[in-house]
């Protein structure tokens, strides 16, 4: 970067001394570095063509070498006469032809022009516009000497050449950063300075000379492309560095305005080109003016982002001033609106060269940080990778412990259920066993009744005949109360039973139970008392309840004594009400207490006056209380009676339990 600012220097000292002299006159004497011939009287008018003619004496001792540079039009014609000899010479130049074939090889149209000492030649030369932007070159003939010529075209090449070096050098540095930062603003710069520097390529004649030898046409016609072009990319660089679209909003629809305008000029000049159509002179005009508004738009536009305290703008303002002032003054030489000095003409290359080495030096700085940026975030995303890694393998651990305790979990449950299933396969075994000895034994008992009162009805007495049909009826009952069971145990365990709890009356339920049992207990001689709280409120379904207390009283009845006692007892405690039967009988072993309070099959055995029962009783109750989310418990021991009570929520929480049928 040194050593660019090393060469920048030393091209500023070149320009800075690059001023050509001007001292207008018609007659040129040898011996004089340079003059140059400026006429008031050459000017266009409406004939395409224009002549001027002027004298040369060679006042030197020795013969001389001239070079005649004359306006840069489509065609020149020079006719140079020697005074002392008379003979004429005659030379056309033509941009229709390539540089290579003319006389000398040079952009600018150059005579050559030989003079003997003390003789002097007469020059006339005519000028074809031939297009309508070569009306507005300057009217200006310089004669030179050949030495004095050569040095020229060696500064033009030697300092202009470094100039465009230096654009390459910083366009295709600019790209590489575009490259590895993938910002747009890069590119755009990239487009900005290429424009540039093949605009100036043209300006003096690297195109025409290097580039495009052999296309005069194209280079005719390359301003109103390369221009345009240049400032549209001018134009998208200065939206995408100063973000307008958010922060400059009404800028940013100027710069859209313009963006269309010149991106018609562009589309103008290339429909000419290709169509060969001279609207070259109005084009010229035209970009002239909209390139004027987009660079003062560039300062206004990094101003006023600069005010609303974007800091980068401040570096847009102060590497845009120098090209904005000094493009303003090229545009305005080439429009004819200024005259043709060494601010209007170097002053934007000195612009240029500050623009793109402050440009260069501020991207450098935010691909840096653009740099460290990603940096950052690499670093971020390994230790992001890290800690996923770390969550992963944690995850890993958790999942493994979550399976374990799945499967450990989904091993009890597989347990319960095979339980839960051998529980019901051996309810199915009590189902089928009442089913093939329970409900069969009543049923072969009547027919065997049945069948001595209608076969030996006669020789039967008439107390043999009562003593059969007591039994076939006690046998017709218990299969009726087996056949009431097994429904009811159906369809508790279908969930048909609708579960519908109301608020009941204890004592009315007590002793709706007693009167209904009253005449089993009269057989047996057993009492019934009751002892209920008042009040004392039951919340249950009017079925269940009814079939608990018959069931739980039935049972007391059966198993007690001869002239036995049994108490009911109802009271209310700790949100519950509480229901208690309590008899003198025989009692239950542990085993049976365990059996009846946890399994799923139901006990049977026969009362104290061989009363046969179901076992389905108590396992039915003991659902319909836990319907209610109740509970049931026992007290026993063999031989010395036995305590159920059950205990029924004021408001029960059924457990899963359809309340629809």
């Amino acid at each position: 970067m040194r050593g660019l600012l090393a060469i920048i220097i030393v091209f500023f000292v070149h320009v800075l001394q690059a001023q050509p002299v001007h001292n207008p006159m018609l007659q040129w004497k040898a011996g004089d570095r340079m003059q140059q011939l400026s006429s008031k009287q050459l000017h266009w008018t409406d004939s395409p063509q224009l002549h001027t003619q002027f004298s040369i004496v060679n006042t030197q001792t020795t013969a001389s070498t001239l070079l005649i540079k004359t306006p840069n039009v489509w065609q020149v014609q020079l006719s140079s006469q020697s005074a002392r000899t008379g003979k004429l010479q005659s030379s056309v130049i033509s941009r229709n032809e390539p540089v290579i074939n003319r006389t000398v090889p040079h952009y600018q149209p150059h005579f050559l022009v030989e003079l003997q000492p003390g003789d002097t030649a007469q020059i006339h030369i005519a000028l074809s516009a031939g297009f309508s932007i070569y009306q507005k070159s300057p009217l200006q003939v310089e004669v030179l000497q050949q030495d004095q010529f050569e040095q020229t075209d060696r500064d033009r090449h030697f300092w202009q050449g470094m100039f465009l070096g230096v654009i390459l050098v910083m366009a295709l540095y600019n790209l590489f950063l575009f490259f590895s930062v993938k910002d747009t603003s890069y590119l755009h710069y990239v487009l900005s300075i290429a424009g540039i520097g093949l605009y100036f390529a043209y300006y003096y004649g690297f195109g025409i000379e290097h580039m495009w030898p052999n296309s005069p046409r194209w280079d005719t016609w390359s301003y109103t492309i390369i221009v345009p072009f240049t400032s549209l990319a001018r134009l998208w660089f200065t939206r995408t560095y100063l973000n307008t679209p958010v922060l400059l909003p009404r800028t940013n629809a100027l710069l859209t305005l313009l963006n269309i305008l010149m991106s018609g000029t562009l589309l103008i000049g290339i429909g000419t080109y290709v169509l060969n159509i001279d609207w070259l002179a109005p084009l010229v005009t035209i970009i002239g003016i909209l390139n004027t508004l987009i660079l003062v738009l560039m300062l206004v536009a990094g101003i006023d982002a600069y005010n609303r305290n974007y800091k980068p703008a401040l570096y847009f303002i102060t590497a845009n001033a120098l090209l904005v002032a000094g493009a303003i003054l090229f545009i305005f030489r080439e429009m004819g609106l200024a005259g043709d000095n060494w601010f209007t003409r170097y002053f934007v290359q000195v612009g240029v060269v500050v623009q793109v080495v402050l440009f260069a030096l501020g991207l450098a700085s935010r691909y840096n940080q653009t740099r460290q940026a990603l940096e950052e975030q690499r670093l971020e995303k390994e230790r992001i990778a890290l800690e996923t890694e770390k969550e992963k393998k944690q995850l890993i651990e958790e999942q493994k412990i979550q399976l374990q305790l799945q499967i450990e979990a989904q091993t009890l449950s597989l347990r319960n259920q095979n339980e839960k299933l051998q529980e019901l396969n051996s309810l199915k075994d009590k189902l089928f066993s009442v089913i093939t000895h329970d409900l069969r034994n009543p049923l072969a008992t009547m027919q065997s009744f049945l069948k001595l009162l209608t076969e030996h009805h006669e020789k039967l007495s008439e107390a043999e005949k009562q003593k059969l049909m007591a039994e076939a009826q006690d046998s017709l009952d218990h299969l009726n109360r087996l056949l009431f069971h097994l429904l009811q145990w159906s369809k508790s365990q279908m969930n048909l039973l609708a579960f519908q709890p109301e608020q009941l009356d204890t004592r009315e339920s007590l002793e709706k139970c007693v009167r209904i049992l009253h005449l089993q207990a009269h057989l047996k001689k057993i009492t019934i008392e009751t002892d209920v709280d008042n009040p004392c409120p039951l919340h249950a379904d009017q079925q269940m309840i009814d079939f608990i207390l018959r069931n739980l009283l039935s049972n007391a009845i059966k198993f007690s004594h001869m002239q036995g006692h049994i108490l009911l007892k109802a009271w209310v405690a700790q949100q519950h009400t509480y229901i208690s039967i309590q008899d003198s009988g025989i009692g239950i072993s542990a085993d049976v207490v365990n059996e009846i309070l946890t399994t799923h099959v139901g006990a049977t055995r026969r009362g104290t006056a061989k009363e046969r029962g179901t076992g389905l009783g108590l396992l039915i109750s003991r659902e319909f209380i836990e319907k209610h989310g109740g509970q049931l418990f026992i007290e026993s021991h063999p031989g010395s009676g036995t305590l159920m009570t059950i205990a029924i929520p004021l408001k029960p929480k059924p457990q899963g339990i359809d309340t629809q049928v």
